[in-house]
């Protein structure tokens, strides 16, 4: 088990891999990057403890202690090598190459613990009723659904920054390889009926926002 620990442990897995990517072995007793690692970590603490995610690691052996499951869990998938080429691209696509220690450590983590913890969101649904020669919005904002990954088409001018932080939060969990691994969208499009009936079931699912 000790062995496990020290291989898969996400603290471990998360210090080992911001001091390869820091390229530093002085990273190892930096309290500021020590701090960071267990604040990743402590990201994938409430990962693990979603409904969801707590449903299939529980499902898959009900006999074993949770965290045993979780520990064996990020063995079984390679958490090690997933954060060491994680944090490696995100330091090229960040332009951290020549940022010191703490800043690279800081910013990995913090873009690495949103993608981890997107939180879900409420959207409001106007209802609407059809008449012969009209379309009545009958309330505005009556009724709530909640979305966890899901953004809506439009936005309100009143929440257009809200809408915006939430959109790159879901950009970025997209981005990372955590969830969500695959992003459908709906568009309007100008094709017309006979064409959309021929080539909506041949296209491939859209994989970008």
């Amino acid at each position: 088990m000790l062995a496990q620990v020290a291989i898969a442990s996400p603290a471990v897995t998360a210090l080992r891999s911001l001091m390869r990517v820091i390229g530093q072995s002085a990273s190892l007793t930096n309290v500021q990057i020590r701090n960071k690692a267990a604040e990743l970590a402590w990201s994938f603490r409430s990962l693990f403890n979603q409904p969801e995610v707590t449903t299939l690691l529980r499902g898959m052996n009900r006999q074993e202690p949770y965290w045993r499951r979780v520990l064996e869990y990020c063995l079984d998938g390679g958490l090690q090598s997933v954060l060491d080429e994680y944090m490696h691209i995100l330091l090229e696509s960040s332009g951290l190459l020549k940022a010191s220690a703490e800043e690279i450590a800081a910013q990995l983590t913090d873009t690495i613990s949103e993608a981890l913890s997107l939180r879900t969101s409420v959207m409001s649904v106007d209802e609407v009723r059809l008449h012969p020669n009209q379309i009545e919005l009958a309330s505005e904002g009556c009724y709530k659904m909640r979305g966890h990954f899901a953004l809506r088409f439009g936005d309100n001018p009143s929440d257009s920054d809200r809408v915006l932080n939430r959109s790159e939060h879901v950009r970025d969990a997209f981005n990372s390889p955590f969830r969500p691994f695959v992003l459908a969208t709906t568009s309007i499009s100008t094709s017309t009926p006979t064409a959309m009936r021929s080539s909506t079931g041949t296209c491939p699912p859209t994989r970008s926002i």
